[in-house]
């Protein structure tokens, strides 16, 4: 695990990596605007391998009965992102996200400000 803003690194072993992710966000409680459209608007995005699905249904697909691991390849691959441009192939428009957690800031006008500085930088690029 990597914390970018800490600037730290963990490595583990899990019996079920599917845990992880919902262990690590269970405090991020993102508000839902009305005004995004029904799609992607941030959170985990990566990669989960081929046997993953083996978590999920070990009793119909048991770890056991895969075959060896010849590519040493990790299982899943997420990230958390706070900032994230979606575009929208439907309607051919771009969303520009940016999550702020409430608790960085002493009261919700100053994340609201935070959140809209960091948009306005995001945009800009």
């Amino acid at each position: 695990i990597m914390d970018h803003l800490k600037g730290s690194r963990s490595v583990s072993e899990e019996e079920d990596p599917l845990t992880v992710p919902e262990r690590l966000s269970t405090r991020w409680k993102p508000h839902v605007n009305p005004e995004l459209p029904d799609a992607f608007n941030g959170g985990y995005v990566g990669y989960a391998g081929y046997d993953t699905v083996r978590y999920v249904y070990n009793t119909k697909l048991p770890m056991e009965a895969a075959p060896p691991d010849d590519e040493d390849l990790l299982d899943m691959h997420l990230g958390l992102y706070r900032d994230v441009v979606v575009f929208d192939g439907s309607t051919k428009l771009a969303y520009v996200v940016v999550w702020v957690p409430l608790e960085e800031h002493d009261d919700v006008e100053k994340s609201y400000r935070a959140g809209r500085t960091r948009l306005r930088t995001l945009v800009d690029r």
